[in-house]
């Protein structure tokens, strides 16, 4: 999981592939055609600041508004990549334990748990920017708020399952099902 700067916003974003794809939100990065890409590493222990040079650029390659979705490639990716392993949404069920890690509120590399309320396909959702988007979503009780948006939705076993999207309110967080990401 890392964090996606523009001018105007900071979201979460997760690493695809070991040549630098990231997929993020569509919101995160709206009209910007470069932003910046951080890694944990780059985070000293002591305090939450990083230098220049842990910023890494990245080039918006393909957008999908309707599904909130964004695909970026960093042109120099570090050699050291970590990449999530996708899970699959058969195995995805009401009731399951889940959790996440994004950047809520600018909180870094935060941890949430929580259960999968709904599974609701091809959904239709209106977020609080007033913006409407439709996917198959993941409902859940994992805590996401302003900062999350592209954060990771995971299984127990470790495995994306989600990306995290919007929260319309306690206990009503929804993240973009795996399956959409997998066909973007």
């Amino acid at each position: 999981v890392v964090l996606v700067g523009t001018n105007d916003m900071i979201g979460s974003g997760v690493v695809l592939s070991n040549r630098g794809l990231i997929v993020t939100n569509w919101h995160v990065i709206e009209n910007d055609l470069l932003v910046g890409i951080v890694f944990k590493q780059a985070i000293r222990q002591d305090k939450v600041s990083f230098k220049k040079e842990d910023i890494f650029v990245a080039k918006v390659l393909k957008t999908d508004p309707v599904r909130d979705l964004a695909l970026l490639q960093i042109a120099s990716p570090p050699r050291d990549l970590s990449i999530l392993k996708l899970g699959s949404m058969s195995r995805v069920e009401v009731g399951q334990d889940v959790f996440a890690i994004s950047h809520p509120e600018g909180l870094l590399w935060s941890y949430t748990e929580g259960v999968i309320s709904q599974i609701r396909p091809n959904y239709p959702l209106k977020t609080e920017s007033g913006r409407n988007h439709k996917a198959t979503y993941i409902q859940t009780q994992a805590v996401a708020s302003q900062g999350s948006s592209g954060g990771a939705l995971f299984n127990y076993d470790g495995q994306l399952i989600g990306i995290l999207v919007a929260t319309l309110g306690p206990g009503l967080n929804f993240a973009i099902a795996v399956n959409e990401v997998q066909g973007f």
